[in-house]
């Protein structure tokens, strides 16, 4: 007999995906971390230069291969303070940019929210 634990795991994703609240309480990390996060979310995600996707459920940012540590610090806390959100993280071969696929609902207002300055916008990519 044989089980497909593939299943079991999607299903429990599914599952856990619609108990979760859709909501975000940046108030589980603790202040100085809450202040280094935002930072760090601006930095990533909000400045002059970055790339953004839309997706039809959230958003793809294109970073820097250099960065992946700092993508991965920001997945770990935006997990924290936002449950409901997924996250992707895609980093090819040879040192190609990062991908980072943030998806969920409310995801395009809550980034928006938390992380631009208000006089940031990110930049669409274009697609050739």
């Amino acid at each position: 007999m044989s089980i497909d634990h593939t299943v079991d795991h999607t299903a429990r994703t599914r599952t856990l995906a619609q108990e979760s609240p859709v909501a975000c309480d940046l108030f589980v990390l603790p202040p100085l971390t809450r202040t280094e996060h935002l930072t760090l979310a601006r930095s990533l995600l909000f400045v002059a230069d970055q790339y953004v996707t839309e997706l039809h459920d959230g958003l793809a940012f294109e970073l820097p291969a250099s960065r992946f540590d700092e993508v991965a610090r920001f997945v770990a806390n935006e997990r924290r303070c936002c449950a409901h959100l997924s996250f992707v993280i895609d980093v090819p071969s040879h040192g190609a940019a990062i991908a980072l696929r943030i998806t969920g609902a409310g995801v395009r207002e809550g980034l928006s929210a938390i992380a631009a300055p208000p006089d940031s916008t990110p930049r669409a990519k274009e697609h050739a």
